[in-house]
């Protein structure tokens, strides 16, 4: 005799896509697992799954062209890759510490007036990125230099598709003390990565929030252009998810933690009328606390108020796009929506967005598992999770997973009620 569980995801949510109430199917003897930090099952033996092959940042034109998924390879600050700190990086030029971070008295310089003469821009940032209200530095690129020591080899964090990303230290004018950061060098044969530059910059000057990448500094010169990000030390999501060692494993409590922060980011995002449009788990970076930080706003586009979708040209990861999106080229806010579903199917089960044998995506592989119902998760939960997680929280998850990846968008839920559903996961296993 069979009986029903019924996960209440929100109390109340918009009538226009709410996240319902979801009954799923649970044997009368199922029991939830309980264990605690201190009685967890340590897994006898590690074996972590083959990573897939680096350097693959797919995107795809309105033909649907496309990768494994994974969106992998590369900087992890518009591309994936572990920016997590060399153990010797040298200090600057001749050990030297120099001075520049968010700390020093902000500008608000045009980028484009200084990278005019480096790239020949065919044309500048929009106004709004001399509306006075950015934050970030103009930095000369001998101080990038000599915080880079030169781009030396040994501070190179990631390599992707626009560019490469260094670790530089940067000195506070006031304090002295030594801040780590990311610094990403534009490829200079790159024109879409030209593109990518200056949208970063007119994006990031105006929003700012705890879940998203800080900007803090720009420089273009002498044929150079850079950007100069907060340091994630824990590299990127995409990274955890497919772990090199058991360490690296994340655990049931900051998946959760990190599923929230991400949606965050994205209501944020969504309230300033953003549509990220490239949104994976490469993309979401992990700072020293293990908090996302949604980075690579590239591809972003901004719609006015009055528009309820954006006509573009196709571009994104395989695995992430939202269907829609991809055969009528119209780009709304629920296409990250859809994006952000996939991550959360991910992050249950430890499984790339596109099987590389099959070329199957996770969200048709996931479907037994989740209509009509979602069903008990041993069948589909990730390994690395097996006996530390919440039962009743990975089925909320799911649920909500399951209608962010609809197809269809008016199946599809605002992020208001995305991020509500999200605080509402139990963290204890």
């Amino acid at each position: 005799m069979g009986g029903c569980l019924s996960v209440e995801v929100i109390a109340e949510s918009a009538p226009s896509s709410p996240i319902a109430t979801v009954t799923t199917s649970t044997p009368r003897n199922a029991q939830a697992v309980t264990s605690s930090p201190g009685n967890q099952r340590t897994p006898k033996e590690f074996s972590p799954r083959t990573p897939r092959g680096r350097g693959d940042n797919s995107e795809t034109d309105s033909n649907g062209a496309g990768g494994n998924g994974r969106g992998g390879g590369g900087d992890g600050y518009g591309g994936a890759g572990n920016l997590a700190a060399p153990q010797s990086v040298p200090v600057g030029e001749a050990g030297a510490v120099i001075t520049g971070t968010s700390s020093l008295e902000p500008v608000t310089s045009d980028p484009s007036s200084s990278a005019s003469a480096a790239h020949s821009f065919a044309r500048t940032p929009s106004a709004e990125a001399n509306d006075g209200r950015g934050t970030a530095r103009k930095f000369r690129l001998h101080e990038l230099r000599a915080a880079t020591s030169s781009f030396n080899k040994k501070a190179l964090l990631g390599r992707g598709s626009f560019g490469e990303v260094y670790l530089g230290k940067l000195a506070g004018k006031e304090s002295g003390e030594v801040v780590e950061v990311a610094v990403k060098k534009l490829n200079p044969e790159s024109s879409q990565g030209l593109d990518e530059w200056l949208a970063e910059i007119v994006l990031l000057r105006k929003l700012h929030h705890p879940n998203l990448v800080e900007l803090l500094g720009f420089c273009a010169e002498k044929g150079e252009a850079l950007l100069v990000y907060g340091l994630c030390t824990n590299g990127s999501l995409d990274d955890r998810l497919f772990p090199r060692t058991e360490e690296e494993i994340i655990d049931w409590p900051t998946r959760v933690r990190i599923a929230q922060g991400a949606a965050q980011g994205l209501l944020h995002l969504h309230e300033h009328k953003v549509i990220h449009r490239d949104l994976k788990p490469s993309n979401i970076l992990l700072d020293k606390d293990m908090h996302a930080r949604i980075t690579d706003f590239g591809m972003a586009k901004q719609a006015a108020s009055s528009m309820s979708h954006i006509s573009t040209r196709v571009m994104g990861t395989m695995g992430y796009l939202d269907p829609e999106y991809m055969e009528t080229g119209c780009l709304r806010d629920k296409s990250d929506v859809y994006s952000l579903g996939v991550i959360l199917l991910q992050m249950l089960t430890g499984r790339d967005a596109v099987a590389k044998e099959g070329n199957i995506k996770l969200v048709r592989w996931m479907a037994p598992h989740l209509y009509p119902n979602v069903t008990e998760p041993d069948a589909w939960i990730d390994p690395n999770l097996q006996g530390r997680f919440s039962r009743r929280g990975a089925m909320i998850l799911a649920a909500v997973a399951k209608q962010c990846s609809a197809r269809h968008k008016e199946d599809r839920p605002e992020m208001t009620d995305v991020a509500q559903a999200l605080m509402e996961v139990p963290l204890e296993c």
